[in-house]
């Protein structure tokens, strides 16, 4: 890779900032076309990017472009993870929330990269702390199933939050992800069915929210089935 891309690279992410998660483009149009463009060159480029490493790793600093940062370590694979891992850590709230924002997006989508234990844990009480704010928490709900260690746990956190929720579009979410968790550890626990039971009969629910925990219900008695049959 040439240096002069790069160099372009580094050149247009220190020209403006983006050091809030809120999108402050949307007052600003020249900035989000900016932002945008970047996240294409930096899909394109990939891997290619470590010699810039060190420029995103310098601008994970409040006051400086340290959104652009974390997309472009993002896209550098299992050679960006590492940094990112350590901003979660951050002392700045921003950082930290953004970084927590950008794990949970990429979750099983970078190739050979697993999370270790010490740093699921991490996401997961983040995305937690995520489920009670009113514009983030579909990231929560995401990061508690996607970085689950321990499910009867996180099905339980997801549960609470369903009873307490008024959009039902987030109602659905809360049970998919938490039918999502069960299946994934093929959990003994069946309260979680029993669960999904109630929500299914009780006509003060939604229409809709009583047809998903109907489906939900269907699939997993039909897989727990096809995985008996294939015991026997």
């Amino acid at each position: 890779m040439g240096t002069n891309v790069l160099t372009c690279v580094v050149e247009e992410m220190n020209s403006y900032k983006i050091a809030k998660m809120d999108y402050p483009w949307a007052l600003d149009k020249d900035v989000g076309r900016r932002f945008q463009n970047l996240l294409i060159v930096f899909g394109l480029l990939g891997k290619d990017m470590e010699p810039i490493i060190p420029e995103f790793v310098t601008n994970l600093n409040p006051g400086r472009n340290f959104v652009a940062a974390i997309y472009g370590l993002l896209n550098c694979g299992t050679l960006g993870m590492p940094y990112l891992e350590e901003a979660l850590n951050h002392p700045d709230e921003n950082i930290r929330l953004a970084v927590t924002l950008a794990l949970v997006g990429c979750r099983n989508t970078i190739e050979g990269w697993e999370p270790s234990p010490e740093l699921s844990k991490a996401v997961h009480a983040a995305s937690v702390s995520l489920l009670g704010n009113e514009d983030l928490r579909i990231y929560g709900i995401v990061g508690v199933a996607r970085y689950c260690t321990d499910p009867e746990e996180s099905i339980s956190i997801l549960m609470d939050r369903f009873t307490k929720e008024t959009n039902a579009i987030m109602r659905v979410a809360f049970i998919k992800l938490s039918a999502q968790v069960y299946r994934e550890f093929s959990c003994s626990d069946k309260s979680f069915l029993a669960a999904l039971e109630e929500i299914a009969k009780d006509e003060n629910n939604e229409e809709m929210v009583r047809k998903v925990a109907q489906n939900i219900l269907k699939d997993i008695a039909e897989q727990e089935s096809t995985s008996k049959e294939h015991h026997q």
